[in-house]
């Protein structure tokens, strides 16, 4: 797949997820004794996750071709970088953001795909940080294996 067909499956896929819900995750903030703690994503998030996780690791990849002219350059580094982080985290996200929702809806009786309190339970910490250390993970096996098994990563 060339390049310009797979920013316009990526960009797809970033429209599809993100017109329905700003943003996909949550978000924790405390000073002192008062926390504000707040969750959000969408079905259409979740299944676009979904779907860029499987684009991700399945596109298929025009043979790559050795050119000697000169060598890529730093921002273009950063810019696939950015690139790539950003596709991780976008089908992350939601994912990890499900088990919040679950428990607000198991706490207030009933099922949002988005909800904002101003106080903390214990249980958000607990059900937050295996999607942060999941994210990071999968975020290190990306780097990770592309290398490895021959693939250029998405950026």
């Amino acid at each position: 797949m060339s390049r310009p067909w797979v920013f316009i499956v990526f960009a797809t896929l970033m429209v599809v997820m993100f017109s329905t819900q700003s943003s996909h995750g949550s978000t924790t903030t405390c000073v002192n004794d008062s926390c504000y703690m707040g969750a959000s994503t969408s079905f259409a998030g979740v299944i676009g996750s979904a779907l860029l996780a499987m684009f991700v690791g399945n596109y298929p990849q025009q043979a790559g071709v050795a050119i000697a002219d000169e060598p890529v350059r730093l921002w273009e580094r950063g810019v696939a970088f950015f690139i790539d982080f950003w596709a991780v985290l976008a089908a992350m996200s939601p994912l990890t953001t499900i088990p919040l929702l679950l428990a607000e809806a198991h706490a207030t009786g009933a099922f949002r795909w988005a909800f904002e309190r101003d106080f903390a339970r214990p249980t958000d910490f607990a059900l937050a940080m295996p999607g942060v250390f999941g994210s990071f993970a999968v975020l290190f096996g990306y780097f990770y294996i592309h290398p490895k098994i021959g693939r250029a990563t998405l950026g």
